[in-house]
């Protein structure tokens, strides 16, 4: 699992974009540690933490999409709330991909809020 927490001065988000690079570091240059390169990503989950509220906000989202998907393992497998399923990018590893994770609804950043993706 890795988590990511940050702040943005955007003052809306619409979408998240998930960003994952070839490296010759990787096994078949990646962008997964599979032997073969690819990777699987079972859950993207979102949650919005604002100053003075214990609890953050989890995300929803209405629609993933990517610029590859595995056949039987699409990007909508990871927002699919089944952490048997996945993304995956086989055969079509050794190359950059991408996948956009468009929020159900508009939210509106205020300052101090960070997001943990």
């Amino acid at each position: 699992a890795y988590t990511v927490t940050a702040a943005s001065d955007l003052a809306v988000v619409t979408a998240i974009r998930l960003e994952v690079y070839a490296h010759e570091s990787l096994p078949m240059n990646g962008p997964g540690r599979a032997d073969n390169g690819n990777f699987h990503l079972s859950e993207f989950s979102a949650a919005l933490f604002r100053p003075g509220h214990p609890e953050p906000v989890k995300l929803a989202f209405r629609r993933a999409t990517a610029d590859y998907n595995q056949p039987d393992w699409d990007i909508a497998k990871a927002i699919d709330g089944n952490g048997g399923t996945a993304w995956g990018i086989h055969p079509n590893e050794g190359r950059n991909h991408y996948a956009v994770f468009e929020l159900a609804e508009p939210l509106k950043l205020a300052p101090g809020d960070r997001l943990s993706i």
